[in-house]
């Protein structure tokens, strides 16, 4: 629940997770308002100040100045305790990940059910400080059903992966700037075709219309400096790390480094 302040212009905001509450606001004294409201409507609460907090299993690090770095720390070592794991990975997969092998044999009834709870526990870890993993995760669900010695072997990979990284946080930092967008779009233009219908500022077709309308918007804002473009190559292309990874080692390599 966001909540804009006029008079002191800032917002403040309260996550509710069942029972496990967090307060932010860049005014201490208006979080310190709210927790006295909780407090007069609820007993008992155990209230955590500073710039640690614990949060769903997570670990909120506001230490440092416009950066918060997130770790979950203690479920990644329970995950990777019971599956005795001691090696590490550079990347989540192999460039296998998505081909499936016919013969592996099936997962017995035990192992079934081991891969299935295994697979979700890491995939919460994953959806909230690991987006690079999250291809794998979301594969391996398609096969809780039907899991194999094969797919078992993927989800081993994937955590000695954890395994390697699990010191590296999600760091989320602001700039000294006002925020900006950043989007990588790619020029597959055998692809999407529609961006081969303007040549020279013109539509060549009237199906093209919208398009049109759209490719002179952006060149205005990039003419007014409100767009910035810049050629990426492939293989520094930071979306590219959640969809490419096992195509192009390079992209997991490059990013990894700037980590």
């Amino acid at each position: 629940f966001n909540k804009w302040h006029e008079d002191e212009q800032v917002q403040s905001t309260i996550g509710i997770y069942v029972d496990d509450i967090i307060v932010t606001c860049k005014n201490a004294d208006i979080a310190e308002a709210i927790i006295t409201s909780l407090e007069s409507e609820f007993d008992e609460l155990t209230i955590t100040r500073g710039k640690i907090h614990k949060f769903t299993g997570m670990i909120f690090d506001f230490t440092e100045s416009r950066k918060l770095k997130i770790t979950m720390k203690k479920s990644i070592d329970e995950i990777l305790k019971r599956n005795n794991v001691t090696s590490t990975a550079v990347t989540p997969s192999t460039e296998e990940l998505f081909q499936i092998d016919e013969t592996s044999p099936y997962l017995d009834k035990t192992m079934k059910e081991k891969f299935h709870s295994e697979v979700a526990s890491i995939s919460y870890v994953v959806k909230r400080i690991k987006p690079e993993c999250l291809p794998v995760t979301s594969f391996l669900m398609t096969r809780v059903h039907n899991s194999t010695e094969q797919d078992w072997q993927k989800l081993e990979r994937l955590l000695s992966y954890v395994n390697g990284t699990k010191e590296i946080p999600l760091c989320l930092e602001m700039g000294n700037n006002p925020v900006e967008i950043v989007a990588n779009i790619d020029s597959s233009h055998a692809t999407h075709g529609d961006l081969s219908m303007i040549q020279n500022g013109r539509a060549t077709g009237p199906t093209s219309r919208h398009i049109n309308i759209r490719f002179f918007w952006l060149n205005d804002r990039v003419a007014n400096g409100e767009v910035t473009m810049r050629y990426v190559p492939t293989e520094e292309m930071t979306s590219d790390l959640h969809r490419m990874i096992m195509q192009l080692p390079g992209v997991f390599e490059y990013i990894s480094r700037r980590i």
